[in-house]
């Protein structure tokens, strides 16, 4: 153990880091400077309104999942509902739907741009279903989300939304108005 506090005080003064740090978060260099994650103001925490709102104007999303007891992550495509909950389009023969069908899962969709450094990315946990009312499904197959691999019969599957989260990185010399 006192091996490993040690080489840990070892590391951080050899990356300028007092040794009472407490890690990159609060680590002050040698110039007195907080580290970058104190100092950057230009991550905006967003409001679940706001993170619904986002991800409505965006087509595709990413679904984790759990496949033979690991995670799993598949694009989709999807929008958000009236009511805040989001309908994926996933294609029938797929094992996808059989392994969200009545689980908690996540759900994440974003915007970035990589050239100007700035975007969004927002988080659903929620649990997973598959849409089964046969008026409901119809009416889906005529107005809702299309998945990318066509050809095939489509299923839906909802997630409600039980926590949301999301940031949005603001351009460079832009930092959170706080009030």
């Amino acid at each position: 153990m006192q091996l490993g506090i040690q080489l840990g005080i070892r590391l951080r003064m050899g990356l300028g880091m007092e040794p009472r740090d407490h890690g990159p978060y609060r680590a002050r260099g040698r110039d007195g400077t907080i580290g970058a994650m104190d100092r950057d103001k230009r991550v905006e925490t967003l409001s679940e309104a706001e993170c619904l709102h986002l991800l409505s104007t965006v087509p595709i999303g990413r679904v984790v999942y759990t496949e033979h007891a690991l995670p799993a992550v598949l694009p989709v495509a999807f929008e958000v509902t009236t009511d805040g909950r989001l309908m994926l389009a996933l294609r029938a023969g797929h094992t996808v739907p059989r392994a969200l069908d009545g689980t908690v899962a996540a759900f994440q969709g974003d915007q970035l741009d990589a050239v100007t450094r700035t975007g969004w990315s927002v988080l659903v946990h929620g649990r997973a279903e598959v849409v089964r009312d046969p008026v409901l499904r119809e009416h889906l197959l005529h107005t809702g989300p299309r998945p990318w691999v066509t050809g095939q019969e489509q299923l839906f599957v909802t997630i409600t939304p039980e926590l949301l989260s999301g940031r949005r990185l603001l351009p460079a010399g832009r930092a959170v108005q706080t009030s």
